[in-house]
C-alpha cells in the first residue's frame, strides 16, 4: 500500500515549522563536525534530514535533536501531529524554551527525553499512555561544596538561580499528579530543575517504574508512602531538594532497591523503623550520608560518659585549629552533639561517629580522642594533621570504619598502633617508617635541611618532619632499605621541569651524614654561603647540581674523592672551583658548569 501523502507531508510541515521556529539556519555544528540541520528543508525524504527517522511509509519515528540546542523561543504546536512519534529529544540553551502541551497528543511516544527547556510540565504528558521513558531534566546544579545539610540549603537558599553549566535552565511549578497515568513509565528523571510543591502520590501507580529520580529540585513536604507501592524500583534519588519529615516505613516494601539517596534535605531523615532496610542500599552509600531522626523521647540530664565525649571533641577542635576549620556548625556550643557539624551520636548522645574529612584540620591529634569510647566511624581523611595517632586511640573498641590519609603533614600510624589497626575492619592510613639508627640519622639530616634553608617558606615541603617514610618526602627518594639516594626539587610545569623550590640559608653540615646519597639536585634556589666539607666524604654522591643560587667561596678540596658523572655550579655569587680541581673536573662527564678561581 502506497504511503499516504497527506500523512508525510503533515510530517513534513510539522518539521518546517520546527526548523523556523528554532532558527533553523543557525544550528551549530556538532563536536565531530556533523552539520545539524543537514538535508532540512530540501527534496530529500524526510529519513536524510539530520536526526530525523522514518519508517518504511516515510512517516517520522524518530526526531533526535539532542545534539543542536534550540536557539529559538517555542517548540511550534505543529509537533503534536507527529502521529507515528516513538522518539524525541529536544535540548534548549540559554533561551527561554516551554514544553508544548500538543507533545501530548504523540500517542505512539515511547520515549522522551527533553533537557534544559523551561516553563511548567503539561499535564498533558500524562495522556502519553506508551511512554517507558520520560527524562525531563535541566541545567541547574548545586556546586559541589563539602559540609553538612545546613550549609548546602543556606548556600542554595541565597544562591536559588545557580546554574553550573552557565544556562540555569530548568523547569518550575509542580509535578503534575497526571504523571501517575503512565503505567508503562520505567525511568522518570525530573533532576536538576527548580520544581516545586510536594511529591505527589500518584506516582505510586506507576508499578513498572524503576528508576525515579527527582533530586536538585524545589520540592517540599514529606515523601508520600505510596513510593512504596513501586514494588520493582531500583533507584530512587531525592537528594538536594527541601523535603521533610521522617522517610514512610512503607520504602521499606521496595526489595529490589539498589541505590538511594535522599541527603542535602532541611530536615528529611531516617525513622527507626527503617534502621534495618538502610544498610542492605547501594554499596559504598556514604555513611555521613545517612540522617537519622532525632529521638523524641524527653532530654535527660547529660550522664557523665556524654561529659566525656563532649570534653574530648572540645580538645579535638582547639587540638586541630578548629577556628579555621572549613565547617564548625555547633562546635564549642551547648546545642546536643548530634547537631554538632560531623557528628553523629546514639539515642544516649554518645557520640559513635566523626566525619571530619577535607575540614581543614591542622595540627596533632589530641590523646583524648582515644575516650570516645563508642566511636564506631571516624573519617580525617584530606586534611593537613601532622605527626603520629596517639598510642591511646587504642582504646577506641568499638571503631570499625577509619580512615586517616591526609593531603599534606604527614599523619601516619607508628608502630605501637599498627597491630590495632589491622583489626579494624575498614581502615586506611599510612603507617610510619620504622626508624632505625641509620634511617634515623637520615632523617636528621633532612631535618637540618629544613630547618637551615627556612623550610616553612619553601614552595613543596609535603610530608616534610612527619615520621612518613622518607621517601614520601616531597623531592626525596629512598632505596629498598628506606635510606636517602636523591634530594630533587622538581616541579613539572605543563611544557617544562621548573627546578628550585626557594631554599633560603646555608647548606648544613649534616648532609654528609648522608651516606647512600646519589643525587643532590639544588639549582634555582636562594642557597647561600659556603659548601660544606662533609658532601666530599659520601662515596655513593654521582649527581651534584647547585647552580643558580648565592653561594660563595671556594669547593672544598676533599670533594676530589668523589667520582661524579654530572657537576654543575655555576651562576653562583663567586663560587669557583680551586687551581688544583681544574683535572678533576675535566675528568667528569657532564662538568662543564662552573668557574675555576
Amino acid at each position: 500500500m502506497p504511503p499516504s501523502a497527506t500523512s508525510v507531508e503533515t510530517d513534513r510541515a510539522a518539521l518546517v515549522a520546527l526548523y523556523n521556529a528554532t532558527n533553523g539556519p543557525e544550528w551549530p555544528e556538532s563536536r565531530s563536525g556533523r552539520v545539524n540541520n543537514l538535508n532540512w528543508l530540501t527534496n530529500q525524504p524526510l529519513g536524510e534530514w539530520q536526526g530525523v527517522t522514518t519508517d518504511a511509509n516515510g512517516r517520522v519515528t524518530e526526531l533526535d535533536l539532542t545534539g543542536v540546542g534550540l536557539t529559538g523561543i517555542i517548540i511550534p504546536p505543529e509537533i503534536g501531529n507527529l502521529t507515528e512519534l516513538r522518539r524525541l529529544g529536544f535540548r534548549g540553551t540559554d533561551k527561554s524554551v516551554p514544553i508544548p502541551p500538543e507533545i501530548g497528543n504523540l500517542s505512539n511516544l515511547a520515549r522522551l527525553g527533553l533537557y534544559g527547556l523551561t516553563g511548567t510540565i503539561p499535564p498533558e504528558l500524562g495522556n502519553l499512555s506508551n511512554l517507558t521513558i520520560l527524562e525531563l531534566t535541566g541545567y541547574r546544579r548545586t556546586p559541589p561544596l563539602p559540609g553538612d545539610v545546613d550549609d548546602i540549603i543556606a548556600w542554595r537558599l541565597e544562591n536559588p538561580d545557580y546554574g553550573g553549566d552557565g544556562f540555569g535552565n530548568g523547569l518550575t511549578g509542580p509535578i503534575p499528579p497526571e504523571l501517575g497515568n503512565l503505567s508503562q513509565l520505567t525511568k522518570l528523571d525530573l533532576s536538576d530543575n527548580y520544581l516545586t510543591g510536594s511529591i505527589p502520590a500518584e506516582l505510586g501507580n506507576l508499578s513498572n517504574l524503576t528508576e525515579l529520580w527527582l533530586f536538585e529540585n524545589s520540592l517540599t513536604g514529606p515523601v508520600p508512602p505510596e513510593l512504596g507501592q513501586l514494588a520493582d524500583l531500583k533507584s530512587l534519588s531525592l537528594a538536594y531538594n527541601y523535603l521533610t519529615g521522617p522517610l514512610p516505613a512503607e520504602l521499606g516494601n521496595l526489595s529490589n532497591i539498589t541505590t538511594f539517596s535522599y541527603h542535602y534535605n532541611p530536615s528529611l531523615c531516617l525513622p527507626p523503623a527503617l534502621e534495618n532496610w538502610q544498610p542492605e542500599i547501594a554499596e559504598g552509600y556514604a555513611e555521613r550520608y545517612i540522617v537519622r531522626c532525632p529521638d523524641t523521647t524527653p532530654a535527660s540530664t547529660p550522664s557523665a560518659e556524654s561529659s566525656a565525649d563532649r570534653a574530648a571533641l572540645t580538645a579535638l577542635y582547639h587540638a586541630t585549629g578548629g577556628p579555621q576549620w572549613y565547617f564548625s556548625r555547633n562546635w564549642l556550643t551547648d546545642e546536643p552533639l548530634e547537631t554538632w557539624h560531623g557528628v553523629t551520636t546514639d539515642r544516649e548522645g554518645r557520640v559513635i561517629a566523626l566525619y571530619l574529612e577535607d575540614n581543614n584540620l591542622t595540627g596533632l591529634l589530641p590523646s583524648e580522642l582515644g575516650n570516645l569510647s563508642r566511636l564506631e566511624t571516624l573519617h580525617l581523611n584530606s586534611n593537613e594533621l601532622t605527626g603520629k595517632l596517639p598510642s591511646r586511640i587504642t582504646k577506641l573498641s568499638h571503631l570499625r570504619n577509619f580512615s586517616f590519609h591526609t593531603f599534606r603533614g604527614g599523619l601516619c600510624a607508628p608502630a605501637e598502633v599498627q597491630g590495632w589497626l589491622q583489626q579494624i575492619e575498614n581502615a586506611s592510613g599510612p603507617n610510619c617508617m620504622k626508624l632505625t639508627p641509620d634511617i634515623a640519622r637520615d632523617r636528621d639530616a633532612l631535618v637540618a635541611l629544613y630547618n637551615a634553608t627556612n623550610g616553612p617558606e619553601w614552595h613543596e615541603s609535603r610530608n616534610w618532619l612527619s615520621y612518613l617514610p622518607l621517601g614520601d618526602w616531597e623531592g626525596v627518594t629512598t632505596n629498598k632499605d628506606g635510606r636517602v639516594t636523591g634530594i630533587e626539587f622538581v616541579r613539572q610545569g605543563r611544557f617544562k621541569a621548573f627546578y628550585g623550590n626557594n631554599l633560603t640559608g646555608e647548606l648544613p653540615p649534616e648532609l654528609g651524614n648522608l651516606s647512600h646519597l646519589w643525587v643532590l639536585e639544588l639549582s634555582n634556589n636562594n642557597l647561600s654561603g659556603t659548601l660544606p666539607p662533609g658532601l666530599g666524604n659520601i662515596r655513593s654522591l654521582s649527581v651534584i647540581r647547585i647552580a643558580d643560587n648565592n653561594l660563595t667561596g671556594e669547593i672544598p678540596l676533599n670533594w676530589r674523592s668523589l667520582t661524579l658523572s654530572q657537576f654543575m655550579f655555576s651562576g653562583n655569587n663567586g663560587l669557583c672551583a680551586p687551581a688544583e680541581m681544574r683535572d678533576w673536573l675535566e675528568g667528569i662527564k657532564y662538568g662543564g658548569g662552573g668557574p675555576v678561581c
